[in-house]
């Protein structure tokens, strides 16, 4: 099984100590006095530590070995309408799991107002992160309209299910640069939010053949900012 662990403090040769969540981990591993663990903060240091002293409430670790991941020098992220909670967690666990760099929400005008994503967002990116082995978390920030976020990225993209656009293919090359995805509800995007991207000069982006769940779409949108804007940089490394 995987024995990473989140800590949420600066990772040093020094002793840390385990507790809750992290410490309920440890218990379902069986870890015992002497083995090995990873440790991850989610700002870009990994942690090789050996467990020193076990407790009814905590574990007790000594540090061996850190490691700092630098990041890219690019942001990807996606703009994602909020959708029922249980589907927005399955689109926040795969989209962190893939690689994206932070996830904009918004209330869509045809979409969901109210969720409870704030709440559960930064601990579903956390096991995330565990499972997959990321260093850094991603940041999650929260708007009212698809309007007031900001203009911030280089390139900005959103989701186009058909009609008289020329439109680039989910295999399409893009430029290696910051970039924003918007995702839409699956009643689509408003008049006003299309004329609000249009007017930035947001591309579009048909991802499949078919009409997909905004949860999907969310997740082939990471994919393809991931394989355009990280993946080349790790491969020639």
């Amino acid at each position: 099984m995987i024995r990473r662990f989140f800590l949420a403090a600066p990772l040093m040769k020094e002793r840390y100590k385990l507790e809750n969540e992290e410490y309920r981990h440890a218990k379902v591993l069986r870890l015992q006095v002497g083995d090995l663990l990873t440790l991850v903060n989610g700002k870009g240091q990994i942690a090789i530590a050996r467990v020193e002293h076990l407790s009814k409430t905590a574990i007790d670790v000594v540090v061996e070995s850190v490691e700092t991941t630098q990041r890219s020098p690019y942001t990807t992220c996606i703009a994602m309408a909020l959708i029922q909670p249980s589907r927005l967690e399955v689109f926040i666990e795969k989209a962190v799991e893939i690689g994206i760099d932070a996830i904009d929400f918004y209330a869509a005008e045809k979409g969901d107002k109210k969720t409870g994503a704030k709440q559960r967002a930064e601990k579903i990116a956390i096991s995330a992160v565990k499972q997959c082995g990321r260093a850094y978390l991603p940041t999650f920030r929260y708007f009212s309209r698809l309007q007031d976020i900001p203009n911030d990225q280089n390139r900005l993209y959103y989701g186009y299910i058909g009609g008289n656009k020329q439109a680039l293919q989910a295999g399409s090359q893009i430029e290696k640069c910051s970039c924003r995805f918007y995702i839409g509800p699956e009643k689509g995007f408003s008049e006003k939010e299309l004329a609000h991207l249009e007017k930035w000069n947001a591309l579009p982006v048909t991802l499949a053949r078919h009409v997909l769940r905004a949860e999907t779409a969310g997740m082939l949108a990471a994919y393809f900012l991931e394989k355009n804007i990280h993946l080349p940089l790790y491969s020639s490394l």
